[in-house]
């Protein structure tokens, strides 16, 4: 929050109407944003929209023109990025090109990146572009770093390996503030503030009458005594705690509450796993009270394990909730809101630490990450064998083109993109369900499969070129060969290739024949 008002203020101010504003939030739960190449492209897209974009348009075209798509994905593509940001950079010191028009300016340009820490792949090669970047000219061997007119702006937890990759102990790099020590008197008030806020919010009724100002005053003074750890973090927990609670039971379960972040996760798992079979207290059916706990449970284990933030949608399919407007599922995400919650139909953790909590110290997890890959895994063929079906879009032809074919099936989307985390992401937790060196697990996982219920084998049977044409529909088939590829390799076991229609015997009778094989044609080329 305190990196979007700098950044609205920075947009508001003078000195930036001829300069760049460019900014990026990582994100460690978002595989699209937890990389330095996810960085560089958000900034230079940032770029190429702004008062200077025809000169960055410009290198990134040429760059595109010599080397293809390429530039922008596979190994290579950081130092592709890394030289198009250098290059943009360099020309707007210089106040553009000829040419530029009324875009060119000498401006300074802000780049902002937010949540360092939450770089999980190629971080310390950022780390090293922001310091040199930063660098005052005469300080750097590299005439296209050291930009005077550019500014970083970067937020991060207090890592030493952060600290040590953007130098910050070197003279004249910068300004770093220490926000729990500059400005703790600031962050109290503004916490309390919040607090405030969250009061009102619990506290609300139709008519602000003297009724209301007792029970406001008990929920402020609850929350600044449990306030704890002081954070927006904190605070916010709390909140989401009572607001899951009836309104009249709010100020009992206050005085219960733990006053760190980790006791209030447990609090709020433990109060979903306390949704027993009795529970009909809002008239709910015999046995709904178990029903909705194991609901929960299916959903915050989907959101917790899945590779990118759930749609709405996708959610109610892969926890069985039904439509995401009904009421159950509703209150399904009411119940876990205390962990993540829905924006812009999307299921978002309220924190990294959320994630963190389920994954290795909540009992929701008791039976191994690797479990609930696998579970996961099962739910998204169920999702798959439920709504992929041949012609799906009802299209008639198939020499239709995708995106038209998207436009006349528009009717059926609602149905079909329930089911497309499934249809991009099954093959990845298949391989997380196991330990990709093939241990006995990984052999228990797909021997079971193709033992015991065989849905992976049914799948392959009847659904595959279902999800073929759900691929091409989606403008996806470059993803079919490396999806496949991917799968093939994992269902390796050994010298053995697990193949759902083959039993043991079978794998290794055909790993014989191949080496009888080998062996007639060597010697084939010897006698000859």
């Amino acid at each position: 929050m305190l990196l979007c008002g700098i950044l609205d203020e920075l947009r508001n101010s003078k000195a930036s109407h001829r300069g760049n504003i460019a900014f990026f939030f990582c994100e460690k739960s978002n595989e699209r944003a937890n990389n330095a190449e996810a960085v560089l492209r958000g900034l230079l897209f940032m770029l190429a929209t702004g008062p200077q974009r025809r000169s960055v348009i410009r290198h990134i075209r040429d760059k595109y023109d010599n080397s293809g798509a390429g530039i922008f994905q596979g190994p290579s593509a950081w130092w592709s990025l890394r030289d198009m940001l250098n290059k943009a950079l360099s020309k707007m010191d210089r106040g553009g090109e000829k040419g530029d028009g009324d875009d060119a300016g000498g401006g300074v340009t802000y780049l902002a990146v937010d949540a360092l820490d939450e770089c999980e792949h190629g971080l310390e090669r950022l780390l090293a572009l922001i310091a040199d970047s930063s660098s005052p000219s005469s300080t750097t061997t590299n005439a296209e770093t050291g930009n005077p007119r550019v500014r970083w702006l970067v937020t991060s937890r207090g890592e030493d390996d952060i600290r040590k990759g953007l130098r910050v102990s070197r003279a004249g790099l910068g300004l770093s503030l220490n926000l729990d020590y500059d400005y703790a008197e600031e962050i109290d008030k503004a916490v309390d503030m919040y607090i405030h806020h969250c009061s009102a919010k619990l506290a609300k009724a139709k008519n602000k009458d003297e009724e209301y100002e007792v029970y406001y005053s008990k929920i402020n003074e609850g929350l600044h005594k449990n306030k704890g750890e002081g954070t927006f973090l904190h605070v916010t927990l709390l909140a989401r705690e009572l607001g899951a609670v009836e309104r009249g039971k709010r100020l009992e379960e206050l005085q219960g509450m733990a006053v760190d972040v980790r006791g209030l996760y447990r609090q709020a798992e433990a109060r979903i796993r306390n949704l027993d079979d009795d529970d009909d207290d809002e008239g709910e059916g015999e046995g709904e009270g178990g029903r909705m706990r194991e609901s929960c449970l299916r959903a915050l284990s989907a959101v917790a394990v899945a590779y990118r933030p759930l749609r709405d949608q996708e959610l109610c399919a892969l926890a069985g909730l039904g439509d995401p407007e009904e009421e159950r599922a509703r209150r399904v995400i009411h119940l876990c809101g205390s962990f993540f919650a829905m924006g812009d139909h999307k299921a978002n953790f309220i924190h990294e630490s959320a994630r963190e909590y389920l994954q290795l110290g909540s009992r929701t997890f008791e039976a191994g990450l690797r479990t609930e890959h696998y579970r996961l895994f099962s739910s998204c063929l169920d999702v798959m064998q439920t709504r992929l079906r041949r012609d799906m879009y009802g299209l008639g032809r198939p020499d239709i083109r995708a995106a038209e074919g998207r436009r006349e099936g528009a009717e059926n989307n609602s149905v079909i993109s329930a089911a497309e985390y499934a249809r991009d992401y099954w093959i990845d937790h298949l391989i997380a369900s196991g330990d990709q060196q093939h241990n006995d697990d990984d052999y228990y996982h797909v021997h079971r499969d193709t033992r015991g219920n065989r849905a992976l084998s049914v799948f392959l049977k009847t659904q595959f070129l279902c999800w073929l044409e759900y691929l091409s529909l989606g403008g996806n088939m470059r993803e079919a060969l490396s999806l496949w590829t991917k799968l093939v390799g994992f269902l390796k076991v050994g010298k053995y290739v697990m193949c759902p229609t083959l039993g043991e015997n079978s794998l290794k009778r055909t790993h014989e024949v191949k080496k009888r094989k080998r062996k007639e044609v060597f010697l084939n080329k010897v006698r000859s």
